[in-house]
């Protein structure tokens, strides 16, 4: 297993558009990440500019994707939004509290 910290991610599936319960339906996976999460989504949810509900699926999402952009930055499919996802996280963390 990677250093750093590991996590176990779960997503239950609780409702259908049309108010139904779903069959029982989840996905589960495990990660590691040099940075704790859950710190970088408290911080996220101090900013001005990020709703405090939206701070946990954001932070989450940019330091899931961001890993898997980086672990796969010579992949043509990656390599191209390398650059931008850079240029993003650059102005992100300079607009507010550093999130990564």
């Amino acid at each position: 297993m990677k250093k750093g910290h590991h996590y176990k991610i779960s997503i239950d599936h609780v409702m259908n558009p049309d108010g139904s319960t779903p069959e029982d339906q989840k996905v589960e996976f495990e990660f590691s990440s040099h940075d704790e999460i859950l710190s970088i989504i408290e911080k996220l949810k101090n900013r001005s500019d990020i709703e405090p509900e939206t701070a946990a699926p954001l932070g989450l999402g940019i330091k899931l994707f961001g890993g898997i952009l980086l672990q796969n930055r010579t992949s043509t499919l990656f390599s191209e939004l390398l650059p931008h996802f850079s240029a993003f996280m650059k102005q992100f963390k300079k607009s507010g509290q550093n999130p990564t």
